[in-house]
């Protein structure tokens, strides 16, 4: 007989950007790995030109509604994110990554490998 499978909670938090609230739910484990593996060719080296979107990619898989649905996760909106100024995409990003677990360290491990 199997012992029972723990289960987690993927944890939440709220930001101020600007005057806007925004809502930021951690992603799953397999999410975690698609997105470093995206930026990888078939022999797991790193691809620069995937690099470029390592923030836009990390914004679209943790920024949530209100009731926790995506919201940028559409076809179109990485183009509107990489209209946003920096200085927002940064802040996102930053809270995105902290609340994944993925500090610098994680980060640049995937343009090294």
């Amino acid at each position: 007989m199997m012992g029972q499978v723990m289960k987690f909670t993927r944890k939440t938090t709220t930001i101020e950007v600007e005057g806007q609230t925004v809502h930021l739910l951690e992603a799953s484990e397999a999410e975690i790995q698609n997105y470093g593996q995206s930026f990888h060719d078939i022999k797991g080296r790193p691809v620069k030109s995937k690099m470029v979107d390592a923030r836009v990619s990390l914004i679209q898989l943790c920024v949530v509604g209100e009731n926790g649905e995506k919201i940028l996760d559409a076809p179109g909106h990485a183009s509107e994110i990489r209209e946003w100024p920096a200085s927002v995409t940064k802040k996102i990003h930053a809270a995105a990554a902290i609340l994944c677990g993925l500090d610098d360290d994680d980060e640049d491990s995937h343009e090294k490998k």
